[in-house]
């Protein structure tokens, strides 16, 4: 059952600045402090299939609260 919770796991978004521009784009993973916002560890994460990049340092509103409904999603498919 994890790897279907797997596939359907969330993508961390990310702003970039090119100039005056701000675009936001799909990043490579979550960062410990979303995780840890989230209520989630590392070693948590990626037993879920979520992509956690250590590179980034920065906390997104948004990232945080779609971990914790993919989280809360996953925790009740377990249960039922």
């Amino acid at each position: 059952m994890a790897s279907s919770i797997a596939n359907e796991a969330p993508r961390a978004m990310v702003k970039r600045r090119i100039g005056p521009v701000v675009k936001t784009r799909l990043g490579r993973g979550f960062s410990e402090l979303e995780l840890r916002e989230a209520g989630l560890t590392t070693s948590d994460a990626r037993r879920s299939g979520l992509a956690i990049d250590v590179r980034r340092s920065t906390k997104r509103e948004e990232n945080i609260k779609l971990l914790k409904e993919w989280f809360e999603k996953s925790q009740s498919r377990k249960k039922g």
